[in-house]
């Protein structure tokens, strides 16, 4: 069921739209709802570029779709604020993840049955989903999950050198790393890096 948001001159009518698509299952700018981009076939997911901007948004203007909402403190603290926000972006999360051969548990990230297939998509010299990753390393970072985001980009990290690819000659790593290691746009709600680290298993 829709939710109609009281007018906030801190928020534009396309990060309203955004709001009804993360957790009332509004439409993106295309008419997809969010329910409809999870369930797509990995061949859709591939092939389309303009998806990731409405389950992953930045604070940055994206090329590949111009029609996609921006984060801003506002906006993030209206998301963050509704009880469901954080389960669906760890949703949207799990969906990627599912497609580039990952599972995670709690803070844990391991190959799935498909990483064989679907590992190639990212664990290689260049592809453009690596610049999905830091997408979604950055987003996750703003809103606050500093702590998946930085388990995340350890995890790519060690694949690539499973696979035989060293991590400081691939142009992407350095932008995963900025991109995990974000400053959220809510402070007070994310741990730092330090505290991260402290409370990892030794």
């Amino acid at each position: 069921m829709y939710e109609v948001f009281p007018m906030d001159s801190r928020l534009n009518p396309m990060q309203l739209q955004w709001l009804q698509f993360y957790l009332h299952g509004g439409e993106d700018n295309r008419g997809r709802t969010l329910a409809h981009i999870r369930s797509q076939r990995f061949s859709w997911l591939e092939g389309t570029h303009d998806y990731v901007q409405w389950l992953f948004p930045l604070p940055e203007a994206s090329g590949a779709n111009q029609q996609s909402p921006l984060l801003t403190p506002a906006l993030a603290r209206r998301f963050m604020a509704h009880p469901n926000a954080e389960s669906e972006l760890l949703t949207s999360l799990d969906c990627i993840a599912h497609f580039w051969g990952i599972v995670r548990r709690q803070l844990h990230f391991s190959p799935n049955e498909l990483a064989g297939e679907q590992e190639p998509l990212w664990c290689c010299p260049a592809s453009h989903n690596q610049l999905r990753i830091s997408r979604v390393l950055g987003c996750l970072s703003c809103l606050g999950q500093v702590p998946i985001a930085y388990e995340l980009f350890n995890y790519l990290v060690n694949r690539l050198r499973q696979h035989g690819l060293d991590p400081a000659q691939l142009e992407a790593v350095p932008y995963w790393k900025g991109a995990s290691t974000r400053e959220p746009l809510l402070p007070d709600c994310a741990p730092s890096i330090e505290e991260i680290e402290l409370s990892l298993p030794r």
